[in-house]
């Protein structure tokens, strides 16, 4: 007669795999929740603090807020599916000392580790919408938690218009105590006057470096070629706006713009 063992729950296995898919999911949602209320939540603040002028917030940290959230989450995720020392005394382990030091610990621990991670991942969020670098028409602001610095545009003593193949534009303002400030690249909350006021902050760029260069100031280009490749067919609302930032008329003017001229003499014909 054939005796049957009995087989050995595999604790770490208990949950299995349906745990891990439905974990798994979880911490997508939570994420895609996460960002929607950082999101929806820096809008608010900064409409609220900001919103009588034309102004935006460069989000410096929401990017790596939302990695380390992701991260947080994935770590409850794992702390729930390896066993803990409850899960252990329900095999039938033959060695019980054993079972205890391969433990993960209390249930009631495990669950007060996992609420504290919670409580960080909301600490993230707030140190997100609370920490970015304001920039409107009177000068550029640093904020964490409090003002950390503020620099009018009088203050500015060159700027520089580069352009990333992958990024676009980028415009970076030297100041007169040496900080650099770079003021298209990066997350963006704007205020609803603007929105209104100017296409994108690239329009409020261009404002500034006009008002810089009537008053003298140095104003450098760089890879001109990549921004005309970038923006002047593929973003047309912005393409205005760009090619005064990088001087482009100065040196080739638009097609639609060039005088015709006689193809031999190179005279400007009669109308």
């Amino acid at each position: 007669m054939a005796i049957r063992r009995k087989k050995k729950k595999n604790p770490e296995g208990a949950r299995g795999c349906l745990f891990l898919i439905f974990g798994t999911l979880c911490v997508i949602a939570g994420m895609l929740i996460y960002v929607f209320a950082v999101t929806r939540i820096t809008s608010v603040v900064i409409e609220a603090k900001y919103g009588g002028q034309a102004a935006y917030a460069l989000m410096k940290l929401q990017l790596p807020s939302i990695i380390a959230a992701f991260v947080l989450m994935d770590t409850i995720l794992i702390l729930k599916y390896l066993p803990n020392e409850e899960d252990f005394e329900k095999q039938d382990f033959t060695s019980p000392l054993k079972a205890k030091k391969t433990a993960l610990g209390k249930k009631k621990t495990v669950n007060l580790i996992c609420v504290g991670i919670l409580g960080l991942i909301v600490l993230c969020g707030v140190i997100s919408v609370n920490t970015y670098t304001l920039v409107s028409e009177d000068g550029i602001t640093g904020h964490f938690f409090f003002d950390t610095s503020t620099h009018s545009w009088d203050d500015v003593v060159s700027s520089r218009v580069d352009c990333d193949t992958e990024k676009g534009l980028s415009v970076t303002y030297t100041m007169s105590d040496g900080k650099r400030f770079e003021v298209l690249q990066g997350t963006v909350s704007d205020t609803k006057v603007l929105a209104d006021k100017y296409t994108s902050t690239v329009g409020l760029a261009r404002s500034v470096v006009e008002k810089l260069s009537g008053r003298g100031v140095p104003h450098n280009v760089s890879h001109m070629e990549r921004a005309v490749k970038f923006y002047r067919y593929n973003e047309p609302t912005l393409w205005p706006d760009v090619k005064v930032m990088i001087r482009f008329e100065e040196i080739l003017p638009d097609d639609d713009e060039r005088v015709p001229t006689d193809a031999v003499t190179g005279a400007v014909p009669e109308p």
